[in-house]
């Protein structure tokens, strides 16, 4: 679970901009077991925003427009920067977050998905390559109670 409350700005220091986020101890447990690589991207339905952690899943990384802050199980962690994730565009960058993690809604306002279950979540994305026109399809398979797809080293 990931919870964001956002604030554009603040009366006393207009310049601060700050955003909070609460990380589920399912996904913090999964992180510290091991259950999951740095190559497993999470599809959690209780998050209100993305968070990814390994910066070769992202290109152009940079400060974003404002500060993320990260409550959870694991403590708290800050920050401003962000990168771009193919398909699902620019997302929260930290190399401490507990795991890759899209956020449901997020994923939903923009793609259909497909579920079965008790197995799995099927993203459908319409993709354009030159002249030709496909539907790429992410699926995030069920893993000890969360949605994981792998998309190991070539997933940027």
């Amino acid at each position: 679970m990931v919870t964001i409350v956002k604030h554009e700005q603040n009366h006393i220091n207009p310049t601060v901009r700050f955003q909070f986020v609460t990380v589920s101890e399912n996904i913090l447990e999964a992180s510290t077991s091991g259950i999951l690589s740095d190559y497993d991207v999470l599809l959690d339905n209780c998050a209100t925003g993305s968070l990814f952690k390994n910066d070769m899943l992202l290109s152009n990384i940079r400060e974003g427009p404002s500060i993320v802050e990260f409550n959870g199980v694991g403590g708290k962690l800050s920050t401003n920067l962000i990168g771009d994730l193919q398909f699902f565009g620019s997302v929260p960058y930290s190399p401490d977050a507990p795991a890759n993690i899209l956020s449901f809604a997020e994923v939903e306002d923009n793609y259909k998905i497909d579920f079965i279950q008790t197995d799995s979540f099927t993203v459908s994305i319409p993709v354009k390559q030159g002249k030709s026109k496909f539907i790429k399809k992410i699926k995030f398979i069920r893993k000890n109670k969360l949605y994981d797809s792998y998309v190991g080293k070539s997933g940027k």
